[in-house]
């Protein structure tokens, strides 16, 4: 069972579990070449890697994936991308956010990333109880860090990736940035 990974949504955008049958077209968004260079491993993923994922997701309890949904109120819901937080660890109350990427060309530059994260923050605070998300990114990649340092996201620790940067966003962090 996973961790608590029921459906959120703000209007705007929702965050639905990942299923089976969204996997390819996560992989098909994670192997476009301008998506892949943002991530720490950025060499294609085949059709049998990502099905060895999959298992490996649903064996996990601590992690939850989901996949962003725009809403359109004449097109209905439609997938954008996809987000999580993953090595939930309720005893020390903290969460590793990631996975973010907005797949569809046209949902990009359109405030889906920082709805989807502010939904998934809340989750992780509110519900789930945790008091710190933490991330890592690659220290070039200004635009993601921008979204991450708006969302309350600052400088904690060191990364254990070169060339990354360790950041996180603590719940009354969260709460005094959000406010203001």
């Amino acid at each position: 069972m996973k961790t608590d990974a029921s459906p959120l949504c703000d209007g705007k955008v929702r965050l639905r579990p990942i299923e089976f049958v969204d996997i390819e077209m996560v992989r098909a968004w994670r192997n476009q070449a301008d998506v892949r260079s943002r991530f720490f491993h950025s060499e294609a993923i085949s059709a049998e890697q990502q099905r060895l994922w999959w298992e490996k997701y649903i064996a996990a309890d601590g992690d939850c994936h989901y996949i962003i949904e725009a809403l359109d109120p004449e097109l209905g819901p439609r997938a954008v991308g996809c987000v999580a937080l993953y090595h939930i660890d309720s005893a020390t109350g903290t969460a590793e956010y990631g996975r973010l990427m907005i797949g569809e060309p046209w949902a990009r530059r359109s405030g889906f990333a920082r709805l989807a994260s502010k939904l998934l923050i809340d989750h992780a605070f509110n519900r789930l109880s945790l008091h710190t998300v933490y991330l890592e990114v690659l220290a070039d990649n200004e635009p993601a860090i921008r979204l991450y340092e708006s969302l309350g996201f600052r400088r904690a620790g060191k990364a254990s990736h070169a060339g990354s940067l360790r950041l996180a966003v603590t719940a009354p962090q969260r709460a005094r940035q959000w406010t203001s």
